[in-house]
């Protein structure tokens, strides 16, 4: 049925970014227009979609006037999109939302309830997976607690308190659909998505709890991430995955010195912003060395943008190396007590076989 009255004002803007999730897209918008919040803005960008994306775009927007479309002639990321999609933001907060995923209908409301309360800049919270049982048991495993959090953490206090907090309880989350933010701190702190690459909510988020003076925290999973095996996230490494996470890395890096808080600065801040840096840079090798010689070569090709890209990934290079060779050795230890171990095995048959012959020929018992 469509909304016979479209809100001018909306309290939250959902930006949805949309490219070939033609399958989910369905239940995805029906997610988000079945919430208890009604005075919403939802845009949606079809971002190139090859699919029957689009035309499902276009029956929701028909049936639901809250619903704007943005059509992109070429395919421009996920950052990219997101970006466009807040130029056209009206509401006083801002919710990112994935189109294969889905929303509590209570979700928008409690959390902006909270905001409002508390005067909160952004409100985290949780989600639960939604698991393709085809996926590989491995992975299944991996994402069964990936997004969600254990411990308690104060409403009111300031953005780099939090990242302090949670990556101390080793429960610092980037991902851009976990939270809600104030459309005035994305304003005045000119904050937008990296565009070009994977991995963009590390910067994007790391940099907007540093500029934020008051934020929350709600331990609901509201958010139900489907996890699918031809997602970003699930899909085969490649040089694309480590050259955004060497992005990520050099913008962790450097976004303590950008965008600290003065008043709010902790001493334990660069400790924190610097292990998430680490965590990232780890993934990045783990990666890289699974990445095939020709990947390696587009990698080493590769013309940054900025010197501390540059910094970056001249690390990862040096670690990987670094850490090919420890790999190397300690294969090499491994083979050679396994080999030694065959030997005195090898040794004592010998032994044992001579000392049969031996009492044989002298007619002795043996034990």
């Amino acid at each position: 049925m469509k909304e016979d009255d479209p809100y001018t004002e909306p309290l939250v803007s959902v930006i949805i970014p949309i490219f070939n999730t033609q399958q989910y897209l369905d239940e995805a918008l029906l997610s988000i227009r079945s919430q208890t919040l009604k005075e919403l803005q939802i845009i949606c960008v079809d971002d190139a979609s090859t699919d029957g994306s689009l035309a499902v775009l276009r029956q929701h927007a028909g049936e639901d006037s809250r619903i704007f479309v943005i059509v992109n002639e070429e395919n421009i990321g996920l950052g990219a999109a997101r970006n466009v999609a807040l130029q056209r933001a009206e509401g006083r907060y801002v919710y990112f939302f994935d189109s294969d995923d889905m929303l509590d209908p209570e979700a928008l409301e409690k959390l902006t309830y909270l905001a409002e309360r508390d005067e909160l800049d952004s409100v985290f919270f949780n989600a639960r997976p939604l698991i393709d049982e085809s996926m590989d048991s491995g992975l299944i495993q991996q994402y069964q607690r990936q997004y969600q959090r254990r411990q308690a953490y104060t409403s009111g206090i300031s953005g780099p308190e939090l990242v302090v907090e949670m990556t101390k309880f080793g429960e610092w989350k980037p991902s851009a659909c976990l939270y809600m933010t104030r459309r005035e701190l994305l304003e005045q702190a000119e904050l937008r998505f990296t565009e070009g690459v994977l991995h963009e909510d590390n910067g994007f988020t790391m940099r907007l709890m540093l500029s934020a003076s008051r934020v929350g925290y709600d331990s609901s999973d509201f958010f139900v991430r489907r996890v699918r095996a031809d997602s970003i996230t699930t899909a085969r490494v490649s040089e694309w995955h480590v050259r955004s996470l060497v992005v990520a890395v050099a913008e962790l890096a450097f976004a303590d010195a950008r965008q600290r808080i003065a008043a709010d600065y902790l001493a334990d801040l660069p400790i924190a912003v610097a292990t998430q840096a680490e965590l990232i840079f780890h993934d990045a090798i783990r990666k890289y060395l699974c990445l095939d010689h020709s990947e390696r070569e587009q990698l080493s090709e590769w013309a940054p943008s900025r010197p501390e890209y540059v910094f970056v990934r001249s690390r990862l290079f040096d670690r990987a190396e670094i850490q090919k060779s420890e790999e190397a050795l300690q294969a090499s230890k491994e083979h050679a007590r396994m080999l030694e171990a065959e030997n005195a095995e090898l040794l004592r048959s010998r032994a044992l076989r001579f000392a049969r012959r031996l009492r044989s020929i002298l007619g002795l018992r043996l034990n």
